[in-house]
C-alpha cells in the first residue's frame, strides 16, 4: 500500500498555534515568525515555513532549522531541533525537543535553556555551519534556493518530500521548489530542481546527465495514478494554511499578513489548481564558469529539456537564456503562463 501525499495539520493543532500567537508574552513561536537570516545576497529574510503532514518545517538559507510538532496526549505544540544545532560538541544523529524555556533529550532531561530570539538566532548559525562543512555543494544550491524563494512570493514549497508508491520502489527523491504561476483561469503548480553549475549530475561525457534520470522520476512520480489529485489537494490547504500563518506572523487572527494573492486565490476550496507535469531546472552558475558549457547544455536540450524549462541564475540572476547582459535582472520565477513576473 502506497504512503498518501498531504498538506494538513488537525485543528487542535492550529489552534494551539493562534493561542501561542495570542499569548502576551514573547515564546519560541512567535520568535519563529518574526526571526530572520541573512541570504547569500545580503538580504533579510524570515525563515520559510513549509507545511508538511500534520508538522511544519522552518528553513533558513535551505537548511531545515527546526520542526514544528503536536503532542497530542498533551495537547501542545513543540519544536524538534537537531542536537548539534544546540549543543556544538554533539556527536552522532539525534533531536532534541523545545517546550516552554526548556529543551529536553529524549530521556526528558534537561540539556539547555531557551531564553529568547538571541537563542534561535544562534541555533540558525549552527546550522548554516553544519550545512557548509558536511556537504558544501548541497549547502551552495540550498543558499541559491533560499534566495529564490526571498523574491518569489508565488513559492508555497521546498524540498516536496515524493512517497513511495509501493514498499519496493525506489526510494523518496525530494523537489527543490514548487511555486504558483497563473496560467489562464487556473492556477498552476510548477516544480523546480536546483542545481550549482559545478554538480556533476548536470554533465556526463558519455550517455544522458544523471539530472535528467533525477527529473524523469519526479515526472513519472507526478504522472503515476492519483498522484495529480493527492498534490493538488495537499497544495490548496497548504496554501489555506499559509494564509493562516502570514496573519500570525502580522501579530493576530484576521490581520492582513503579507501572502501574494496567487497563494490567497489557490487556497480557496474552489481554486483552479493545474499541475505543470513538466519539471524545470534552474542552473546555478557565475559567467566565468560557463565556457565548457555549451555541449553539455546541446546534450540536455537533445534529450528533451527545452529552453522554457532549463533557467539559468547566472551571478545569482535567474535568466530566460544563458546569455543576458542585463545586470538589472533578478531572481524571479514567473508568475504567469505569459512571463509576467510576480507582484512585490
Amino acid at each position: 500500500m502506497r504512503n498518501p501525499f498531504r498538506r494538513q495539520l488537525t485543528p487542535p493543532f492550529l489552534e494551539a498555534l493562534w493561542a501561542l500567537t495570542g499569548a502576551a508574552s514573547q515564546n519560541w513561536w512567535k520568535d519563529l515568525l518574526s526571526c530572520t537570516f541573512t541570504d547569500l545576497t545580503g538580504r533579510p529574510q524570515p525563515l520559510f515555513l513549509a507545511v508538511r503532514r500534520n508538522y511544519l518545517s522552518f528553513y533558513a538559507e535551505g537548511q531545515a532549522v527546526c520542526e514544528v510538532r503536536w503532542n497530542a496526549a498533551a495537547r501542545q505544540p513543540y519544536a524538534r531541533i537537531h542536537h548539534k544545532f544546540v549543543i556544538r560538541d554533539a556527536v552522532g544523529q539525534d533531536h532534541l525537543t523545545l517546550l516552554g524555556r526548556s529543551v529536553t533529550n529524549r530521556a526528558g532531561q534537561e540539556v539547555a535553556a531557551y531564553e529568547d530570539t538571541g537563542t534561535l538566532r544562534s541555533w540558525i548559525e549552527q546550522a548554516q555551519t553544519y550545512a557548509a562543512l558536511t556537504n558544501p555543494l548541497e549547502a551552495a544550491e540550498k543558499k541559491g534556493v533560499a534566495a529564490v524563494i526571498a523574491r518569489n512570493p508565488n513559492v508555497i514549497d521546498v524540498e516536496m518530500g515524493l512517497p513511495r508508491n509501493a514498499p519496493e520502489a525506489a526510494g523518496a527523491r525530494r523537489i527543490d521548489i514548487v511555486a504558483l504561476e497563473a496560467h489562464g483561469d487556473a492556477i498552476r503548480l510548477a516544480f523546480y530542481e536546483a542545481k550549482s553549475f559545478p554538480n556533476g549530475d548536470l554533465r556526463r561525457q558519455a550517455g544522458d546527465a544523471e539530472v535528467l534520470a533525477q527529473l524523469e522520476h519526479y515526472r513519472a512520480w507526478l504522472h503515476s495514478a492519483g498522484r495529480a489529485e493527492e498534490v493538488i489537494r495537499a497544495m490548496r490547504e497548504a496554501c489555506r494554511l499559509h494564509e493562516a500563518f502570514a496573519q500570525m506572523r502580522a501579530g493576530g487572527r484576521g490581520r492582513p499578513g503579507l501572502l501574494d494573492d496567487l497563494v490567497r486565490r489557490a487556497g480557496q476550496p474552489d481554486a483552479p489548481l493545474v499541475l505543470d507535469h513538466g519539471i524545470r531546472l534552474i542552473v546555478m552558475g557565475s559567467a566565468p564558469r560557463l565556457e565548457s558549457w555549451p555541449k553539455h547544455e546541446a546534450k540536455l536540450r537533445q534529450a528533451g529539456l527545452d529552453g522554457a524549462r532549463l533557467v539559468w541564475m547566472k551571478d545569482l540572476q535567474i535568466t530566460a537564456e544563458r546569455q543576458v547582459a542585463d545586470p538589472s535582472a533578478d531572481l524571479s520565477l514567473p508568475s504567469s503562463t505569459d512571463g509576467s513576473q510576480p507582484a512585490r
